[in-house]
Formats: structure tokens, C-alpha cells, sequence
């Protein structure tokens, strides 16, 4: 946000059109998600950006369907956030940490549950997000985008002073100059991965 404010950058109109996609892509990108997933889904530090990489090296497909592939790993991975808690006890993002604070262990069918859960949510997701998407991208074009940026990272810095003090603001600001140096050297921003893949290797070991 910093560099395309910076950058001046504004949001041109947006043109709506049907998107097909071959069955036969949709295929090879579930398979491959599925794939990467079960890897990428219980290693420490990696989710569904690293599992996306590795797919669509394998997958070779095209744009629209490595679209379909993220949603698809993000969903994946995330599912697999809870297996992981059931199976070996330990939480790998946000949602499965708040469960493991409401439930000291996770059952059986409470796994079952949240599948269906998830299940349910995300078809009524998928629906919603056609209707709403269409909307909104007749709107979004008329956003002032400077204004909005402002506006986000007010929000980011008020939330992390609230939440964890100027120690906190001192680990975002660190952390915004060590993400814009992948923007300024022309690099893949995902390899910052690495910044966290040791320390939480060495947390839960």
C-alpha cells in the first residue's frame, strides 16, 4: 500500500465478462492444490502462497485457473489448520489458535463439524461473492484511491497501538522497510517466508 501510494496509482474501470475455464484445467489445478496442500498444510511458516507455487509448477495452467487454484488452496489450507490441531496439537493460524482458546482439545466431531461448517459457508460465500462482486466493481473504479490507503493504514497503525504498543509499532515499521526491499530489487515478496520459517521452526521444536 505505502509503494502504490507512492506510485499515485489509480483504479481504471472494470469490465465484467463471463470466465470459462476447461474442465480439464480445473482438474489438473484441484490435483495439484490437493498435492501441495497435504505438504505446504502442516509444514510451520507456509500456507496456501507457497502450496500455489509449487501447484502451478507442476499444473502449467493459466491464469484464470491459478485464480481458481488460491481460492481453492486457501480453503484447503485452512481445513488443514484444523486437522493439524486435532492431529498432532498444534495451531497454524489465527482461526485454529481462537478454537484452541475456546476447547482445550479437539474431538472427533468437532472436526466433522467445522467440515461442514466450512462446507456450507463457503458455497454460500462462493454464491454471495458473484452477486456483490459485480456491484462492487462498478463502485470501486470511483474510490478515491489515495484516500483509501490513507484511510488503511491509519486503521493498521491506531489497531497495532492499541493492541500491542509502540513495542508493536516498532515491529511494523521494521517490518514495512524489510517488505518494501523485495519491491525495490524486482524480487518475489514470498520469499520473505524465510524471515519467519526458522524461529517458528525452532518455537515449536
Amino acid at each position: 500500500m505505502v509503494v502504490s501510494y507512492a506510485s499515485k496509482i489509480n483504479i481504471p474501470a472494470q469490465r465484467i465478462t463471463n470466465i470459462n475455464i476447461p474442465a480439464k484445467e480445473i482438474f489438473k489445478a484441484t490435483i495439484g492444490s490437493t498435492f501441495s496442500g497435504l505438504i505446504f498444510g502442516f509444514l510451520p511458516a507456509s500456507g496456501s502462497s507457497q502450496a500455489a507455487i509449487l501447484a502451478s509448477k507442476f499444473t502449467k495452467n493459466s491464469n484464470k485457473s491459478f485464480l481458481f487454484m488460491v481460492g481453492f488452496l486457501n480453503t484447503f489450507v485452512m481445513m488443514l489448520s484444523f486437522v493439524a490441531f486435532y492431529t498432532i496439537s498444534k495451531t497454524r493460524n489465527g482461526a485454529a489458535v481462537a478454537i484452541s482458546q475456546i476447547m482445550e482439545k479437539l474431538s472427533f466431531n468437532n472436526l466433522i463439524l467445522f467440515f461442514g461448517v466450512a462446507l456450507l459457508v463457503g458455497s454460500l460465500s462462493f454464491l454471495i461473492t458473484l452477486k456483490v462482486a459485480k456491484v462492487f466493481s462498478q463502485v470501486i473504479s470511483k474510490i478515491n484511491y489515495s484516500l483509501l490507503v490513507i484511510f488503511i493504514l491509519s486503521f493498521i497503525l491506531l489497531l497495532t497501538f492499541f493492541i500491542s504498543g509502540i513495542l508493536g509499532l516498532l515491529v511494523l515499521l521494521i517490518a514495512t522497510f524489510v517488505g518494501l526491499i523485495p519491491i525495490s530489487k524486482n524480487l518475489a515478496r514470498i520469499n520473505l517466508m524465510g524471515c519467519l520459517v526458522i524461529p517458528v521452526i525452532f518455537y515449536f521444536i
